[in-house]
């Protein structure tokens, strides 16, 4: 789900889906809404900082790198690991 996000004057990015025929289903979309609007004092205390997505996107992107290392210097023993239970599996004892 995306966030409601307070953008640095103090405005809101609201995220909202509605029907759009030109792509044939729900298009996803935002809208900035200021305090001045009916829905801002109850959205508000909500909101997550600009700055702070910003940071979680660089913390996920960076995470995902170090699991993509991992991955990639133990594919073999995996690769290992997976023939060795195939093997197993297929020279089962009869019950």
């Amino acid at each position: 789900m995306t966030p409601v996000v307070l953008l640095p004057d103090g405005r809101l990015r609201v995220p909202r889906a509605e029907h759009d025929p030109r792509v044939g289903g729900i298009a996803h979309t935002s809208v900035e809404i200021g305090p001045d609007h009916p829905d801002y004092p109850r959205l508000r205390p909500s909101a997550v900082p600009e700055a702070e997505l910003v940071r979680r996107r660089e913390s996920r992107a960076a995470e995902q790198a170090e699991l993509d290392r991992y991955l990639s210097e133990h594919e073999a023993e995996g690769d290992a690991m997976l023939q060795l239970l195939q093997l197993q599996l297929t020279h089962r004892p009869a019950s």
